[in-house]
């Protein structure tokens, strides 16, 4: 994940999460599994407010544009690994 955060300009937390493998990625929660990064795109609808969805299909981590107060996290979820950018849709191309 150092290499994703490291490629798209942003910052890992927890730096812990370092050792975390991405397998594949989503834009949709109703489709993100097990060892995938949840990518939130903001257009008609902000996908920053799936990312709780995405956390319970079981993504493993997910980018992020809001500050962690901006989002909706279960309260087990926020340790979840994640990697802020300026914009997610700049960083997943």
């Amino acid at each position: 994940m150092v290499e994703l955060a490291e490629a798209t300009g942003g910052e890992l937390w927890p730096p812990a999460a370092a050792a975390e493998e991405i397998v594949g990625l989503s834009i949709d929660s109703r489709t993100v599994g097990p060892g995938e990064l949840f990518v939130p795109l903001e257009a008609e609808r902000d996908g920053h407010d799936f990312i709780r969805s995405a956390l319970i299909a079981r993504a493993t981590a997910f980018f992020t544009a809001k500050p962690d107060d901006r989002l909706d996290l279960g309260p087990d979820q926020h340790d979840v690994p994640r990697i802020r950018v300026a914009d997610t849709a700049a960083a997943l191309t």
